[in-house]
């Protein structure tokens, strides 16, 4: 658990800080208590259940996770802590009334742990219908906040009062007084929270959130379909999607989605149920984006006034951007021409005037970061990011280089002479459903320091970008991204094919240093990267960058595409009325 714990806080100082303070006042709140040093006991106490509470912050969510796979989870820590209260009475209290009220406190403290925990599961599992940024506070998400992490300015007054009530024994009556009215006006509120799941439950719900958006009128949806793990795939648009002239509004169907989303401007809303789907007022809504491909999609394809599209999340040759399922939506956009080449590359007879060409307006955070970033410096140490994909959905393990070569990449790395700096850049999926890949990623990370290591959710991939000199990766749309900064870039070639065959069926890798499984090639990426000399393949990777991309370095393209769908669907409404 300690180096788990290590490798997620990383150089994180207040981090590191918070958490030794959150661990070591379980012990020391004890120890205190139990020698009846009641002043230092409430100050420890108060200090640990403090950093519990500000550590439930989105930057420390995976520090959590480790905790609990470690069965150390906050209810058990807050547990053993806030036993200091009882602890400390028993040998100092000499008032009856004292001692009941702290114990009864504490026992409180149990009791609203048991209810705010079923509370919570009600508000995740049963609730069906959530809200965020569309003016319904009562149907703010409460998913991710533990309902006793809030708990300790009550835990901090119920032992700074029964350490005061030592002083005499007409104290130690205000102190038991004092304790009992802290602990009413906790109960009150988890009452009220209570109370609040149990009036907006059901059909309650649907109706607070139908009237939100007849009263907001969102003309475009992003709409995801998919599991916990695939936030990323919405992730990428929010952005884009907060520019836009239109109404926008983000429906997702997976409340875990809540955790993985990235704070934006756009309201999002929850809908569970499939039957939930069927009173979703979104009579103004004209257009619906698709990230991905899904099941769950058919709750909004199902309804013939809305015009749909599918975006994706990223421009890359992986089959996955040439799924048959893809014919079911009216328009399906693309970055480039490369985008639509695919397809017909692919046998996935699509016609021509379904597609339309957006670029990546996403790349104009890149522009940004790149634009801010210092001026490379072939002189010095170069960076290279390694950057694989996951293992995909299938059982051919050739998808990512991290379980055939990544160990020697990185080793190679390491040895590589004259030196290079390292930044090391997993997929979020990696590990999820391949057991060769969790191990291979793990033994990765074992060998690089947290400093080289970008988690996913913990930075931002095109910051890395900016920072690389070069970039080692596999077939995936990070190839397309990386060709907008016209750096050199490297890909693994672990499918089997020659070289010949892998480009051909790959055209985004064609202006790439290619690295076979033996690393054949590693040394010639490197030289690219250290001078322009040996960047061969610089002007290759110029011409391909607009096939791949498109118009890049501007959402206007995406706008127009967005301006021109609503029209469209605007003259098929008005024709179907007047039919």
């Amino acid at each position: 658990m300690v180096s788990d714990v290590r490798r997620v806080l990383g150089s994180n100082l207040p981090g590191i800080a918070l958490t030794g303070l959150m661990l070591v006042s379980i012990p020391l709140a004890l120890a205190t208590a139990a020698v009846g040093w009641a002043a230092l006991t409430a100050l420890v106490v108060a200090a640990g259940q403090f950093a519990e509470w500000y550590t439930r912050r989105d930057e420390f969510d995976k520090l959590h996770r480790v905790l609990a796979r470690a069965s150390f989870d906050v209810h058990l820590r807050s547990a053993l802590r806030t036993a200091a209260m009882p602890v400390l009475l028993l040998g100092l209290a000499e008032s009856a009334p004292l001692v009941i009220a702290t114990w009864c406190a504490w026992l409180l403290w149990l009791m609203v742990s048991a209810i705010g925990l079923l509370t919570a599961a009600r508000e995740l599992n049963q609730a069906g219908a959530a809200a965020r940024g569309i003016g319904v506070k009562a149907l703010e998400p409460r998913v991710g906040s533990d309902p006793t992490s809030g708990n300790w300015p009550h835990t901090a007054a119920v032992l700074v009062l029964a350490a005061l009530a030592q002083w005499s024994a007409e104290a130690a009556w205000l102190g038991a007084a004092g304790i009992t009215a802290v602990s009413a006006v906790y109960l009150y509120s988890l009452a009220r929270r209570i109370q609040r799941t149990l009036r907006l439950s059901g059909t309650r719900r649907m109706k607070a959130i139908n009237k939100a958006l007849r009263e907001y009128r969102p003309e475009v949806v992003l709409y995801a379909g998919g599991q916990a793990s695939t936030g990323y795939q919405s992730n990428v648009w929010l952005p884009t999607l907060d520019g836009l002239d239109q109404r926008v509004l983000v429906i997702f169907q997976n409340p875990a989605l809540w955790n993985e989303l990235k704070p934006s401007k756009t309201p999002v809303i929850c809908v569970q149920k499939a039957a939930e789907y069927l009173t979703l007022d979104v009579s103004s809504v004209k257009l619906v984006m698709f990230p991905g491909n899904n099941g769950n999609n058919i709750n909004l394809l199902r309804l013939p006034h809305l015009r749909t599209t599918f975006v994706g999340h990223g421009d890359s040759d992986k089959l996955a951007s040439v799924n048959p399922f893809t014919k079911v939506y009216d328009e399906i956009w693309v970055a480039g021409q490369a985008g639509q080449d695919r397809y017909a590359t692919a046998g996935v007879p699509i016609p021509a005037d379904h597609f339309v060409h957006v670029g990546r307006p996403q790349l104009t955070q890149l522009a940004q970061k790149l634009a801010a970033a210092p001026p490379r410096q072939r002189t010095g140490t170069p960076t290279v990011l390694y950057a694989p994909t996951w293992e995909g959905w299938t059982t051919e393990e050739h998808h990512t280089s991290l379980v055939r070569c990544g160990v020697q990449i990185v080793k190679a790395l390491q040895a590589a002479k004259p030196g290079v700096r390292i930044i090391f850049r997993p997929h979020p999926l990696t590990g999820t459903r391949s057991p060769a890949a969790a191990a291979a990623l793990k033994a990765v990370i074992d060998l690089l320091p947290e400093s080289d290591i970008s988690y996913p959710g913990q930075g931002e991939l095109y910051d890395c970008f900016a920072e690389a000199d070069l970039m080692i990766t596999d077939v995936s749309s990070v190839v397309s991204d990386f060709l907008f900064t016209d750096k050199p870039y490297s890909v693994v070639n672990t499918s089997g094919l020659s070289d010949e065959d892998f480009v051909a069926e790959n055209p985004s890798i064609s202006a790439s240093y290619l690295i076979d499984g033996n690393l054949n090639g590693l040394a010639a990426a490197l030289d690219a990267a250290r001078a322009d000399e040996f960047d061969v393949l610089a002007a290759k990777r110029h011409a391909l960058r607009t096939y791949i991309l498109g118009p890049t370095g501007s959402d206007e393209p995406f706008q127009k595409a967005v301006d021109q769908a609503i029209a469209i669907n605007d003259l098929k409404e008005k024709k179907r009325v007047t039919v």
